[in-house]
């Protein structure tokens, strides 16, 4: 059910809700491969064994590491992974992050069906990978 033909892209959903979580990997999972984690610390484990991330999409506010330290690192690791950040407090971090480049794209919650796809997939065709 992904709409094109060739294997969808891989998109690592991190959220230390699981109920935002699965909300989140129910509306990509529409159109994307999901792989889940509920932190920073399991995100960048899962980013240095899986093959062929396309994008992360990560909550902000998050115990340890914050989303914004976590796609920092994701920048720096896999340059290549588009980044989206989502949040329900992001009005002053929303175009600090943007500005320095740590997301490709940034949501606020609570966001509307669709939404979240749609800026992976323009968070993807701006780090230049296919939606």
């Amino acid at each position: 059910m992904h709409g094109r033909s060739g294997p969808a892209a891989r998109v690592l959903v991190v959220d230390d809700e699981p109920a935002v979580r699965r909300a989140l990997g129910r509306e990509l999972g529409a159109h994307f491969e999901v792989v889940m984690a509920e932190d920073a610390v399991t995100a960048l484990a899962t980013l240095a064994r899986t093959e062929g991330l396309s994008a992360v999409v990560s909550d902000l506010m998050m115990p340890g590491l914050s989303g914004t330290e976590l796609l920092a690192e994701v920048r720096r690791l896999r340059p290549e992974c588009a980044r989206v950040l989502v949040s329900g407090a992001l009005e002053r971090a929303g175009a600090d992050v943007l500005a320095a480049g740590i997301a490709d794209e940034v949501l606020s919650k609570p966001w509307r069906f669709g939404e979240v796809a749609e800026a992976v997939r323009r968070a993807l065709a701006k780090s230049g990978r296919r939606p």
